[in-house]
């Protein structure tokens, strides 16, 4: 961890990470890493503690940033939604674990264990058993009123079931999007010209913010409850608190992802467990958090700054590798845009070996200062798409010049266009054959109709010899068409005209 020197160096830092909290929060565009942004606020804490009497009244580390957003009533929370502190090591949740029971003066402490979503947080009240607003965590104590929004998740209860919940309770949860979807949502974004979304945390959390309820259900986005505030609730623990969360309706984490352990040992050991299920999982995570079991002990541990004592994050180091970016090559989607990707000298990372990575487009690309013959960090999480996070540049040779898009498509030549207000250039053309391939690719894909058997390399071989044209096309085909593909015999012709 960097170590700040002087007082002019805390102020610099402090204001930097005001800034990311700018760009993670509200424009839901982060620049940097959780794992970056988490070691410079240990820094900046770390000379806090130091120096006290330094401490900047707006500094970062003691408020939750979330502005409040235009077009959204903001209400006031009935109990303060906190965030939790992050640790990255055994070490670390070492520390959290000897320092509650120091402050309980107990040798034998429980601990609940669950995933870490990577979604944004949610507070929904309910009164007499009915849905009555859901908020954004927003600064902790206000947060944006977004009932309507919420309403969309189909797995949602607008009310109880049972008779056994306080007359007002807030119930806290977090709002995701899957895998699945956020790549679907991603690739139509770049077929309209738009900014594709980060990671499926900022797809959330910016789906949640759309003033359009109609528009949000398309999202499909998911939720999963896992906390009451103690004094809204006469159970003992958070494990049982889960089952009584589930007799109510409310949707909770599956029974193996929620794990009540004794000691060090048994959390690291659910916590590795889950770090070689995180590839497989259908949504993104990033850890586990780690709760105090025993709720009375959570009121008796309370708070310190913006984070509770009685819990805390153990987030998982992001997988990353460095490599060399070997070429700039250019892809034209199926609307004729043209998305670059970095041809990567291969490296083995998260189980697979990468050597390819998506750059988005041209304002990505001058964003990070990207160029031919880079050395690169490329980051994979639970994601299986790899993502060049930053450039090394003490490794740059002296030669290398910044990376602009052609100006004619690379497949058919046509002259690109560049609409004002889009990050997209887009081949115009009707006739280039990438675009055709694209569409049928796309038109065959588990997205769009499922068509088994029609994959890249056949739909390839139907565009090149003038058998496909169009989609449509896809239905004319016979087993006359199909014996001119190479490689493909009568089984292979049966099974394809099956699935079309």
């Amino acid at each position: 961890m960097h170590k700040i020197k002087d007082q002019q160096e805390y102020i610099e830092l402090a204001e930097e990470l005001i800034e990311h909290d700018k760009h993670y929060y509200d424009e839901n565009k982060p620049v940097i890493s959780d794992y970056e942004y988490d070691q410079k606020m240990h820094a900046l804490i770390a000379y806090e503690k130091a120096h006290p009497d330094h401490i900047l009244p707006h500094t970062p580390s003691k408020r939750v940033s979330e502005s409040p957003t235009q077009g959204f009533q903001q209400r006031a929370h009935l109990i303060p939604m906190m965030s939790l502190a992050n640790t990255y090591s055994e070490e670390e949740v070492e520390d959290f674990i000897k320092r509650v029971h120091k402050l309980l003066e107990k040798k034998e402490v429980s601990f609940c264990c669950e995933l870490k979503l990577d979604g944004t947080a949610i507070s929904l009240t309910y009164k007499k058993g009915k849905l009555a607003h859901a908020l954004t965590r927003g600064n902790g104590k206000v947060g944006d009123d977004v009932t309507n929004n919420i309403k969309t998740i189909a797995s949602l209860p607008h009310n109880l079931e049972g008779s056994n919940h306080p007359d007002v309770m807030e119930v806290r949860g977090e709002v995701f999007m899957s895998l699945a979807t956020f790549h679907e949502l991603n690739e139509e974004r770049e077929e309209e010209g738009l900014e594709p979304f980060a990671n499926p945390r900022n797809a959330a959390a910016g789906s949640l913010k759309m003033l359009d309820s109609k528009e949000v259900a398309k999202r499909k986005l998911h939720l999963i409850a896992y906390g009451v505030p103690e004094e809204h609730t006469k159970l003992l623990s958070q494990h049982e608190l889960h089952h009584q969360l589930k007799k109510w309706g409310l949707p909770i984490a599956q029974h193996d992802h929620l794990v009540v352990c004794d000691n060090l040992s048994e959390i690291m050991k659910f916590a590795d467990k889950i770090q070689k299920q995180r590839e497989k999982l259908p949504f993104e995570i990033d850890g586990i958090v780690i709760k105090v079991d025993d709720l009375k002990n959570h009121e008796l541990l309370g708070y310190t700054g913006k984070t509770p004592r009685f819990a805390v994050a153990y987030k998982f180091a992001p997988e990353q590798a460095a490599t060399k970016i070997l070429d700039i090559t250019v892809q034209v989607g199926r609307s004729g845009v043209l998305t670059p990707v970095a041809e990567l000298d291969p490296v083995f990372l998260a189980g697979s070996t990468i050597s390819r990575a998506t750059l988005h487009n041209q304002d990505e690309i001058a964003r990070k200062d990207i160029r031919i013959g880079d050395t690169v960090v490329i980051e994979k999480g639970g994601d299986v798409i790899p993502k060049v996070v930053k450039v090394d540049f003490k490794k740059r040779h002296s030669s290398s010049k910044p990376w602009h898009m052609p100006k004619h498509c690379p497949v058919c030549g046509t002259a690109v266009v560049h609409h004002e207000g889009e990050v997209a250039v887009r081949c115009p053309s009707a006739r280039c054959s990438a675009q055709k391939l694209r569409r049928i690719v796309y038109f065959a894909s588990k997205h769009a109709m499922d068509i088994e058997h029609l994959g890249e390399k056949v739909a390839e071989q139907l565009v090149e010899k003038g058998l496909v044209s169009r989609v449509s096309d896809i239905y004319t085909l016979d087993e006359n068409a199909l014996s001119k593909l190479e490689g493909f015999k009568e089984k292979s012709i049966i099974n394809l005209l099956k699935s079309i």
